[in-house]
């Protein structure tokens, strides 16, 4: 095995941390708790279904995942549950950096870099987004 890069090795581009949403600031919040997720609006994994539809491989793995939600929240993932959708976004997309960064340490395979390199660039386009969609 080949000795890991140090971080000052990896080329990442540099996040704005300060994030304007919501309030003016970019905050993290908890998801809210199981009893007071709203059963209301339209179910979210069939039109990803129909978005990923040939790829068998990510089929099974969605299919899975839903089953997953469904046990856990006592419903499907739906567009009005209550939730903050941007906050469930960019918690989401800070887990897959953090895990991406663990396997890459974890590895001599370079490639895991690129990937999370890659996780950077779009969570800094999912906070551009969530900016420009602001009213």
């Amino acid at each position: 095995m080949t000795d890991l890069p140090s971080i000052h090795d990896v080329p990442c581009p540099q996040m704005e941390t300060e994030a304007m949403l919501n309030d003016g600031r970019l905050t993290l919040a908890h998801t809210i708790p199981v009893g007071q997720i709203v059963d209301a609006g339209d179910e979210v994994f069939p039109v990803l279904r129909n978005c990923i539809a040939g790829n068998k491989r990510l089929i099974a793995l969605v299919n899975e995942r839903d089953r997953w939600g469904q046990a856990k929240h006592g419903q499907p993932l739906r567009t009005g549950d209550g939730r903050d959708t941007n906050v469930e976004i960019m918690g989401e997309a800070l887990d897959l950096m953090a895990y991406l960064t663990k396997k890459a340490m974890q590895t001599d395979d370079h490639r895991w870099w690129g990937l999370l390199r890659q996780a950077i660039n779009l969570a800094d386009d999912i906070i551009d987004t969530m900016e420009e969609s602001k009213p």
